[in-house]
């Protein structure tokens, strides 16, 4: 639980430093912020997994998805 917990606060304080006070949009400022954030999330979880001996749990089970994915269909 620690960890995306952890990974939460990092999103929160990079967000707020990236924030685009000077972007006069609010619907581009927070489409910014959306990104920011959840490639910062994204990082963040899995940099505090990997630190932390990469055990066994859910970020192993999307890591081992997400390489199936990029390796194409399995051949028989």
């Amino acid at each position: 639980l620690w960890r995306p917990l952890a990974a939460a606060a990092i999103m929160w304080v990079t967000v707020k430093a990236f924030h685009g006070d000077m972007i006069d949009i609010p619907v581009v400022r927070l489409g910014l912020d959306i990104m920011v954030g959840a490639v910062t999330f994204a990082l963040a979880q899995i940099t505090l997994w990997w630190l932390s001996g990469r055990p066994d749990g859910t970020e192993r089970v999307l890591l081992a998805f997400v390489t199936s994915k990029l390796r194409g269909p399995a051949k028989a």
